[in-house]
């Protein structure tokens, strides 16, 4: 069976041949397909597994006791900002994975992820990308809901 790193490493390797005069973006791609296989060699390491989901615990918990995350929307307030996007990506990954309990008891977090999916940018850069160029996933359903309204 196909996995997520093995769809991921196909399409860098497509990168690489399509854009092989481009020493950066092949060294970036090589880089990137070392961290693939680097993945599939610890997807089924329940020790490793759970020292990372122990980590990714803290991290989320301390982003519940971030200030700007209540009551206004974003890190910085009402502004959205770079810090947004970069979260964005990540907790919709984490949703992709089916990890949207580690925030079930993170009130200001559940509603952080609200408020970044309803963004029309980071709906259709972040959700829909992940939708588009990773195997299906069921555990995305819930976030993917703002692509229905979100354009191509």
């Amino acid at each position: 069976m196909e996995t997520a790193y093995d769809h991921k490493i196909a399409a860098l390797e497509s990168m690489i041949a399509n854009h092989a005069a481009d020493a950066g973006l092949v060294a970036a791609c090589r880089t990137k397909i070392a961290k693939e296989r680097g993945g599939i060699a610890v997807r089924r390491d329940a020790a490793f597994q759970r020292t990372a989901r122990h980590h990714v615990e803290g991290v989320l918990k301390a982003l519940d006791r971030t200030p700007g995350s209540a009551p206004a929307p974003y890190l910085a307030g009402c502004a959205f900002a770079l810090g947004d996007v970069l979260w964005g990506v990540k907790l919709v990954r984490l949703a992709y994975l089916g990890l949207t309990s580690m925030w079930d008891d993170l009130p200001n977090v559940a509603r952080y992820v609200d408020a970044l999916v309803k963004r029309h940018s980071l709906c259709k850069e972040a959700v829909r990308a992940t939708i588009d160029s990773l195997p299906p996933s069921r555990q995305i359903d819930a976030t993917a809901s703002c692509v229905e309204t979100a354009p191509a």
